[in-house]
């Protein structure tokens, strides 16, 4: 039996990719940033400001399935796949509509090992991770804010995922983008210094993970990830 990780990227296309998506996410972490420093009054009524920063981390635990799986034609007796668990770290704004509503974008960097193993009827295996590490673009309805009401509130909205390639994903190919749907309930805790929230939220990729048409992606359709998640931002 064989358990490996794919081999690094030989080639200086792949490495500029990556750079490029480093980058970008970099790019995106300090634009909200910057945003979420604007020392604003919101409506002179909530007497709060309309900008806040702050940061956020936590654990994830994912699933991963298909809409269908067929063998037939392939090598392989069956396929397991596993996102097994995860963390993520990054930072978080609340931009305000109201005392009781706001957007709220968020940056971060998770690191979930979405691992498929495919096994052939000799017992043999080859591993392979995808996604390992992703940056995490979110940007969600908060209901109820709970950051100045401290009332339990509710969030949902649009994110998008891309890869960091740290490592060549090549086999099985993998989708460069995944767009996703978020919900949950944001829960505020009192410790005394700042404001903390506690998010527990569900999401669901919305696109294929895998792409191509090699006998490592064509047995399984629509391949997606569930994953629940609690995190911990602090204002």
């Amino acid at each position: 039996m064989t358990d490996r990780e794919p081999p690094s990227p030989a080639n200086f296309g792949y490495l500029r990719r990556m750079l490029n998506r480093i980058l970008l996410f970099i790019s995106l972490l300090s634009t909200t940033t910057l945003f979420a420093q604007v020392d604003s009054v919101f409506v002179t009524e909530y007497g709060l400001k309309k900008e806040v920063l702050g940061f956020t981390g936590g654990f994830e635990f994912g699933m991963l399935g298909a809409t269908s799986e067929d063998l037939s034609g392939t090598p392989f007796q069956s396929i397991e796949k596993d996102a097994g668990v995860g963390l993520s770290l990054g930072v978080t704004t609340h931009f305000f509509i109201s005392e009781g509503l706001a957007i709220r974008p968020q940056a971060s960097i998770a690191v979930l090992r979405n691992k498929f193993r495919y096994f052939y009827p000799n017992g043999r295996y080859e591993t392979y991770f995808v996604y390992p590490f992703s940056g995490d673009i979110a940007a969600h309805l908060m209901i109820r804010n709970p950051l100045y009401t401290k009332r339990v509130g509710f969030f949902i909205g649009p994110a998008a995922e891309f890869l960091i390639p740290v490592a060549n994903t090549t086999r099985p190919a993998v989708s460069e983008y995944l767009f996703r749907g978020d919900a949950g309930i944001s829960i505020p805790v009192d410790l005394g210094i700042g404001n903390y929230l506690l998010d527990v939220g569900y999401s669901l990729t919305l696109n294929d993970m895998l792409i191509g048409e090699t006998i490592y992606e064509t047995p399984l359709t629509q391949v997606y990830r569930q994953r629940v998640y609690i995190r911990v931002s602090i204002y």
